[in-house]
């Protein structure tokens, strides 16, 4: 973003704390960060600075770039010292308004601005050098909401904002990312954590029939939950120019051949954003859970062996020998099956018959595995 503001004849004052600096080290000392890709050349910044004071004195506009972990940290730093003419921009949002909001008090909080994305595919390729792959459309929301009109125009010289949401709750419900990310890192996760031996490009390798599915359900759902609050939401519309109601088809072409998007590697770790931030689980919930210890007769010992069984069990959402669902069934670790829902269990089958790598019915050979009857079996199932 610095490079990009830079380049269109923006003063640009890069702000880094002081614990992180040394990563930094050689465009402290130069003032200069290097380009390649969509913008080319080596771009002078105005000021690059670890004293908070100084980055703030005299702009307009404060653009916050982070990942939402970082923002409970920004907010402490900037509380006390934005004046009543600045403005804060916070990119992606992730529901930051209502953060400053809260930490700053009703009184002396600022304008917030909420993007629901980044406006670049770009990634660090050395110290002082990025590669920007390509431009994204983003939307903006304001808090307070109606002070938004007569800024907007203005704030458009800095990127240009195809949609002005609501309010920022709107926004945070709108970012891009788990519509995006959640499915293919979701299904990926070997390949992931074993990207320090081979390359890993999750565009590329982890947009998948499957992983299209579970980006469509994600977006399905926040949907929803954006409908019972009275918006009306179309985030990956809006990033992809797909029209409502897509199909995983149109969704995976326009990731997986996105040339903006295919040379990003990464993620590399579960810690990464893309699982704590924008796939809808935690990385400890996939961590089995101890035993909770409860006390049982000796006519249900558990074994080694009626381990295993119950752990098959518990993969399938049924008993081994029929398939069926069962219940509220307790599982090794404590956890339970809780939905039983016709569709639910289909998923569940399914899955199963992923990490098996077969489809087979009691008492016939497994049947070879393939995408196509996988793809075939989840239309039939309506997933």
């Amino acid at each position: 973003m610095a490079v990009d503001l830079t380049s269109r004849g923006f003063a640009v004052n890069l702000y880094e704390m002081p614990e992180f600096a040394a990563g930094m080290r050689e465009v402290f000392q130069t003032h200069t960060i290097h380009s390649t890709g969509m913008i080319n050349g080596s771009f002078a910044l105005n000021k690059v600075t670890s004293d908070i004071g100084e980055a703030l004195d005299g702009v307009r506009y404060i653009l916050v770039v982070t990942p939402a972990f970082a923002h409970d940290a920004y907010t402490e730093l900037l509380r006390g010292k934005v004046t009543a003419d600045q403005v804060i921009v916070v990119y992606p949002g992730a529901f930051a308004g209502l953060l400053f909001r809260t930490v700053f008090g009703d009184v002396d909080c600022p304008m917030i601005a909420e993007v629901n994305n980044l406006p670049y595919d770009t990634r660090l390729e050395a110290p002082g050098r990025v590669v920007i792959h390509g431009y994204n459309p983003v939307n903006i929301a304001f808090l307070p909401a109606e002070e938004g009109a007569a800024l907007i125009d203005d704030m458009r010289a800095i990127h240009p904002y195809e949609k002005v949401y609501a309010d920022v709750l709107e926004a945070g419900l709108s970012l891009v990312n788990p519509g995006v990310h959640a499915g293919p890192s979701l299904l990926s996760v070997t390949a992931i954590e074993n990207s320090a031996k081979r390359p890993s490009f999750l565009y590329e390798h982890g947009v998948t029939p499957s992983s299209c599915r579970i980006n469509i359900q994600v977006d399905n759902e926040r949907k929803a939950i954006g409908r019972r609050l009275g918006y009306r939401l179309t985030p990956i519309e809006d990033f992809t120019g797909l029209g409502e109601g897509y199909t995983w088809q149109e969704l995976y072409m326009s990731i997986h051949g996105n040339i903006s998007l295919t040379p990003i590697s990464g993620p590399h770790a579960v810690t990464s954003r893309y699982f704590t931030e924008d796939a809808p689980v935690r990385p400890g919930a996939v961590e089995q859970p101890r035993p909770s210890g409860r006390r049982r007769d000796a006519g249900h010992r558990l074994d080694r062996q009626h381990l295993q069984r119950r752990e098959r069990t518990r993969l399938v959402g049924g008993r081994p020998d029929t398939g069926r669902p069962r219940t509220g069934r307790t599982v090794p670790g404590g956890d339970q099956i809780l939905r039983t829902d016709r569709q639910a269990h289909a998923a569940r089958t399914l899955t199963s018959h992923a990490l098996t790598g077969g489809f087979r019915r009691r008492g016939q050979p497994r049947q070879s595995f393939s995408l196509t009857r996988l793809s075939r079996e989840a239309d039939q199932r309506g997933l």
